[in-house]
């Protein structure tokens, strides 16, 4: 039973890390400070919040756990597909970018 509660909690974490490295992926690439803020008073907010719950009110978190879980594999493949659609931008403008610094040879 141990097992299985260190397998169930080690594959929550890595599903919460890839979600949260996703994101922060994305509101990186936006250019103003004020994104950056308010998703890290969220994070924290929402860690103090589920933990209260977890404490407190363990079926009520239990149920946004399972909420969280759906929205996950909800968002996860398009949080994928946004950060390598990103990725993939940034390096096609770099190389136009350089194409047009050094001269095109073929």
């Amino acid at each position: 039973m141990l097992a299985v509660a260190g397998l169930a909690g080690g594959s929550l974490a890595g599903a919460a890390h890839v979600a949260k490295a996703g994101t922060r992926a994305l509101i990186n690439l936006s250019p103003e400070p004020i994104s950056n803020w308010v998703a890290s008073s969220t994070e924290d907010g929402l860690v103090f919040g589920g933990l209260a719950l977890a404490f407190f009110v363990p079926l009520a978190f239990l149920v946004l756990l399972a909420a969280f879980i759906a929205a996950s594999a909800w968002a996860l493949p398009r949080l994928w597909r946004g950060v390598s659609g990103g990725f993939r931008g940034m390096a096609n403008h770099m190389v136009t970018r350089l194409n047009s610094i050094g001269g095109k040879r073929d």
